[in-house]
């Protein structure tokens, strides 16, 4: 992202009221404590079952090329928060740090890195939307029409996310995900096509309004955004039946997915998205990452 852009996102966001400021946890500290270890499968449904619902009421692939995106080691993580209340940007920034470096996400250890997740809490978020909409349209991510621009321009949730993707192919060149760009060729093989989904930015715009309205401590949403951050969703309110943090901004949850802290069903899916093959087929790879969240339902047997 350019630093003249993010200058003036966060410009926009903190010329408006931020958050709240919350009762806690200090600025450098955390609120969550170790994720709840104990994991209780909800009904009659099967690990197996109950983990596949997961993958697919959260996890979403990249829509060009259809795998699973990640963070990669030529475009490390490098974020920048901004709106939060005093000391809480660097906060937010660090326990982000923690956690990609807790699941194997790739780190930028520049000072002076290029920043490409940037995380912005502001009161007026779809006038955010909109200039990005205008003047930065390539923030959006992919999209075919101007009216699946338009959608993903408009807030409608309190946290939003634009994921900007890019495939590498087996020689390591690195192709924008646009639908005026080329397609880049894989190898051919049916199981290991040598073609990566990678985030080039990605863009998170907090609504201060509506974060407030849920009484939210620090820890809880600082440990949604890495999620989020780290890895690629369509559905920002989910109700998961297993344990996750991903199910924070649920207004109406019943089941036993509500979570105010990362869990281990969380921290077994982004380490299973990081360990496994980005070069394998979305079959392959969800059956992976699906491996790895039963294994984490089971006890680590």
């Amino acid at each position: 992202m350019k630093r003249a852009l993010l200058s003036g996102m966060l410009a926009m966001a903190i010329a408006c009221p931020a958050l709240a400021q919350p009762a806690s946890p200090a600025p450098g500290t955390d609120d969550t404590g170790k994720a709840d270890e104990t994991i209780i499968v909800p009904g009659n449904k099967t690990t197996s079952e109950a983990t596949h619902d997961f993958l697919k009421n959260y996890a979403a692939p990249a829509p060009l090329l259809g795998k699973l995106t990640r963070w990669d080691r030529r475009n490390p993580v490098c974020a920048h928060a901004g709106g939060f209340p005093s000391g809480y940007d660097r906060f937010t920034v660090n326990r982000i740090r923690d956690i990609a470096a807790m699941v194997g996400a790739p780190l930028s250890r520049k000072p002076d890195c290029k920043t490409n997740l940037a995380i912005i809490v502001t009161r007026d978020p779809q006038g955010l939307m909109s200039e990005v909409r205008a003047n930065h349209p390539d923030l959006l991510g992919y999209y075919q029409s101007n009216a699946q621009a338009d959608r993903l321009a408009t807030m409608r949730f309190p946290v939003q996310v634009l994921y900007e993707t890019v495939t590498i192919d087996p020689n390591g060149h690195i192709v924008r995900d646009t639908r005026f760009g080329d397609s880049p060729a894989g190898t051919g093989d049916r199981l290991r096509d040598g073609l990566t989904s990678a985030f080039w930015n990605v863009t998170i715009v907090v609504d201060a309004a509506k974060v407030d309205q849920f009484h939210l401590q620090m820890g809880a949403l600082t440990d949604y955004l890495a999620m989020v951050a780290l890895s690629q969703t369509d559905n920002f309110t989910p109700c998961q039946e297993l344990p996750s943090i991903a199910s924070l901004m649920a207004a109406d949850c019943a089941t036993g997915g509500l979570a105010t802290a990362i869990t281990s069903v969380d921290i077994a899916y982004l380490k299973g998205l990081y360990s496994n093959d980005p070069e394998r087929t979305p079959i392959i790879q969800r059956g992976g990452i699906a491996r790895d969240v039963e294994k984490s339902l089971s006890g680590g047997k």
